[in-house]
């Protein structure tokens, strides 16, 4: 028998209705990285839609923190994906209940404690 190695996820996602899905980093992943890892997830389920990345971990929460793109049948078609310049209250929403859930995710990426400090305090956790 075979013994397989399962990779750890290095994200996570919510489905927030049919054609929506939120997904942010957990661990340090180039967005290339995390795209490959996504869109093999995303086929085998034949999600259709929106996809916002939460790349906080990755890349910290400044204007390069947000990117969408949109996928099909076959994936995310990667010439659609931009950095958000406009950030919705429902993503920053879903992002903050994300993260007062799972608070220690903070903890796995370029972040200072200063910054992490900042969140928390804005999340009020």
């Amino acid at each position: 028998m075979e013994n397989k190695i399962r990779r750890k996820r290095k994200y996570d996602y919510e489905k927030i209705h049919s054609g929506f899905l939120y997904v942010i980093a957990k661990d340090t992943i180039r967005l290339d990285g995390l795209l490959e890892q996504v869109n093999n997830d995303l086929i085998r389920k034949k999600f259709e839609g929106t996809i916002v990345f939460d790349m906080l971990i990755v890349n910290g929460n400044n204007k390069r923190r947000y990117f969408q793109s949109f996928a099909d049948n076959n994936g995310v078609i990667v010439k659609s994906l931009s950095t958000l310049d406009f950030v919705p209250a429902e993503i920053v929403n879903i992002s903050n209940n994300y993260i007062k859930d799972h608070i220690s995710v903070l903890e796995h990426g370029v972040l200072s404690q200063y910054e992490i400090n900042k969140i928390k305090e804005s999340l009020v956790v």
